[in-house]
């Protein structure tokens, strides 16, 4: 992934259109492929592009709902294997961001999240209980996801 000019780096999740490949593309996007994480539930944002100091025009796009993201971003860290190590690091420090904020401002859809991909099977509260301690440079993300799991 590369940032843009100010910096500002953006990821877009593929839906498998030319229209956001082409999104992505003219945004400094990186595409990422079909995640579990959207199978269900997104939420609205407004992407922004700036031209110098003011928006030069705003567009709505649909993003993965951040408590169900922050709860793949666990499952998917646990899989991946050793060589990918960075990709792991950064999937944790997006899960430990989001748990923190979302404990915030939302502590019940991530509480909602995190129940509803327990309940698909006991393989996925298996892979949930064992990623919480992966979230042990995040401390207190660690610790909320700690009571997530109890």
């Amino acid at each position: 992934m590369r940032p843009s000019r100010d910096g500002v780096t953006t990821e877009l999740v593929d839906n498998g259109h030319d229209q956001v490949r082409e999104h992505a593309n003219g945004h400094n996007g990186q595409r990422i492929e079909r995640a579990t994480c959207r199978e269900r539930g997104h939420a609205t944002a407004i992407v922004l592009e700036r031209a110098g100091t003011s928006p030069r025009s705003t567009e709505n796009a649909r993003i993965p709902d951040p408590a169900r993201f922050a709860v793949h971003k666990l499952l998917v860290a646990k899989q991946r294997p050793p060589a990918f190590q960075s990709k792991r690091d950064k999937d944790l420090a997006q899960a430990a961001h989001l748990i923190e904020a979302l404990d915030e401002l939302r502590p019940g859809e991530l509480r909602r999240a995190w129940r509803n991909a327990s309940a698909r099977g006991p393989s996925w509260e298996r892979s949930l209980r064992a990623s919480v301690p992966l979230l042990a440079r995040w401390p207190v993300a660690a610790k909320l996801a700690a009571k997530l799991v109890s």
